[in-house]
């Protein structure tokens, strides 16, 4: 187990060759890399406490230019807001994810409390008061791990010499406290003692070229189209370009993209036992089918650089590669001719398979896999496609499944829901029957006694029937 000190790592930066050593070492399997519970702290205040800084800087200067300010400012000039917690935790996780965390106990805290108060190794008298209850807690995280794992050795990586001591003569008591767990100790002094101890530099041509065979693999440009399918989602407006050549933004990929490399630069290699370690930034050209802003679906190329981990053993075998610091897309630079030959190839790639496997009637998945393993034929394509125009419309109809959307919606019959009512029940016939001749009769009525002839009153109640209109004289109005 290396456990690194503050004063070995501090201020590292997660993207540096440093922290890929880190990780090359954690990923062989060989060496476990770790910092104590205190340690992570101790990194976390000191990103914490810059952030705080440049807060504090930040909203001097606002002050400043509000009082210079000749009119009001908006309200919402306020300056950033200090998230002290938020800052932690990012960092916390940063490390965490960088290192191995052994963690401080309780117990390991309040010794190491007592230890100060004590004055006595790793703790001291200072000037005005004693101090030293980090380095005590960092020491007896180290104590704890060494009796947890009886069958580790610890190399602790720390340039305090003054109160850890050189490595082979311990004051006390940190001779009783570490007792027949001594010999499991060693010491080394910085970051370099490490690279030297358990690392060895790959030779540099033959470094190189196995790094850019391994890249250039074809399982490596499946691994990087999945990683980009995991990798693009969730943020809106991507960069990059149609089948057209238009600019187009987009949200996620419907399937793996393919993938060609573009370029490997800073390839650096690290021999760990048997397996050499690389890390290389790379530039990948993507193209797939993706979700377009308010557009569907298109055929969208894009550019992608980040920076990878990978192994290559003794036997020429191959793991998966590891992102390390994944840029976010960018549209590709079609002045370049490499990048617009690149993607011409693609664009012919992926019809070449859409229409040499897909039959009549059916679809094919564009998404599996990276490129197919045997050689297409590629007559009808060359005979019948225009390998950008119609590239779209052929990738739409093979990926895109046709769905029948009236089956989602099944037929109601609504008329079903509602119960059938008799609604003649309601009125007998007998009934409606004198309900009709009252209202005849009534406006016979009406129309005699408009003329003044009282006695046809009775006889228009018995001539007309309900069913017989009376007809109007000639004075009827």
């Amino acid at each position: 187990m290396i456990i690194f000190d503050t004063n070995a790592i501090n201020r590292i930066n997660p993207r540096s060759p440093r922290a890929d050593i880190v990780r090359a070492l954690r990923a062989s399997g060989q060496h476990r890399v770790g910092i104590p519970g205190t340690v992570l702290e101790e990194l976390t205040a000191h990103k914490a406490k810059d952030y705080i800084a440049q807060c504090e800087t930040a909203m001097s200067a606002l002050n400043t230019l509000r009082r210079m300010m000749p009119w009001k400012p908006a309200a919402n000039f306020e300056g950033p807001q200090l998230e002290l917690e938020e800052c932690q935790e990012h960092w916390r996780k940063v490390y965490s994810e960088l290192f191995e965390v052994v963690p401080t106990s309780g117990e390991a805290a309040l010794k190491a409390l007592s230890r100060e108060a004590l004055a006595l190794p790793p703790a001291k008298q200072g000037e005005k008061r004693a101090e030293g209850a980090r380095d005590a807690a960092i020491w007896f995280t180290i104590l704890d791990f060494l009796r947890e794992y009886p069958d580790e050795d610890v190399h602790f990586v720390t340039d305090n010499t003054t109160d850890f001591g050189n490595g082979t003569i311990y004051r006390f008591p940190m001779d009783e406290d570490l007792g027949d767990c001594a010999g499991r100790l060693k010491r080394l002094t910085d970051f370099d003692a490490v690279v030297t101890a358990f690392t060895a530099p790959a030779d540099g041509d033959s470094a190189a070229a196995d790094a850019k065979r391994y890249l250039g693999s074809e399982t490596v440009a499946a691994t990087i189209g999945e990683l980009a399918l995991a990798s693009h989602r969730g943020v809106v407006g991507l960069p990059g370009i149609t089948t057209t050549g238009a600019p187009v933004a987009w949200i996620a990929w419907i399937g793996p993209p393919r993938t060609t490399l573009l370029s490997a630069d800073k390839v650096a290699g690290h021999r760990i036992g048997d397996e050499v370690w690389y890390t290389a930034e790379t530039t990948w050209l993507l193209y797939g089918v993706a979700a377009a802003v308010g557009q569907g679906v298109e055929g969208v190329s894009c550019a992608w650089t980040v920076k990878l981990l990978f192994s290559v053993g003794g036997d020429g075998g191959q793991g998966a590669p590891t992102l390390l610091s994944p840029e976010a897309p960018s549209a590709p630079d079609m002045q370049d001719k490499p990048t617009a030959d690149a993607l011409a190839a693609l664009h012919k790639e992926v019809l070449r398979e859409l229409v040499t496997s897909r039959k009549p009637g059916s679809t094919v998945d564009a998404s599996r896999g990276n490129r197919r393993t045997g050689p297409p034929d590629t007559s009808l394509v060359a005979a019948q496609f225009d390998y950008t125009s119609g590239l779209a419309d052929v990738v739409r109809a093979a990926v895109l499944p046709k769905i029948d959307y009236a089956s989602l919606f099944p037929r109601i019959d609504y008329a079903s829901l509602l119960p059938r009512i008799d609604y003649a029940s309601l009125f007998p016939e007998t009934a409606k029957a004198a309900d009709i001749a009252f209202t005849t009769a009534g406006r016979s009525d009406l129309r005699a006694r408009s003329r003044g002839d009282v006695d046809a009153v009775d006889e228009s109640s018995e001539s007309v029937g309900p069913d017989e209109p009376e007809a109007l004289g000639e004075n009827d109005g």
